[in-house]
């Protein structure tokens, strides 16, 4: 029987087409870009470099040449020899602008489910 949600829950990668998303940064914010990339040995160059393309195939990244804005990636192998791409995001995350949304922290929420009946 199938769910109604079975394609959300696939394992496949899509694109989610409800709104579009922007981050909005901060007014002084200088534009980072790194000034050296973080080494891949040459052993994974091949594999990264091939990642890095299915990647570009799936809509996931997209090919720059030039921006204001460069934040540094590395890759790790994973235990079945595939490659992990990880951004290191942490020059952007400074300058983000904060949101008026205030989430509660995830201690309250569950305290507050455990007396919940299903």
């Amino acid at each position: 029987m199938p769910f109604a949600y079975d394609e959300l829950f696939s394992g496949k990668i899509g694109h989610y087409t409800k709104r579009k998303f922007h981050i909005d940064i901060v007014e002084d914010a200088t534009p980072f870009h790194c000034k050296q990339p973080y080494p891949v040995p040459l052993v994974d160059r091949e594999t990264v470099k091939a990642e890095l393309e299915r990647q570009v195939d799936l809509g996931l990244l997209e090919r720059v040449y030039e921006s204001e804005w460069g934040m540094p990636m590395f890759a790790t192998k994973k235990s079945d020899g595939s490659i992990r791409t990880v951004d290191d995001l942490r020059q952007l995350n400074k300058v983000i602008r904060e949101s008026t949304i205030r989430y509660r922290k995830s201690e309250i929420s569950l305290n507050d489910a455990r007396d919940i009946a299903f």
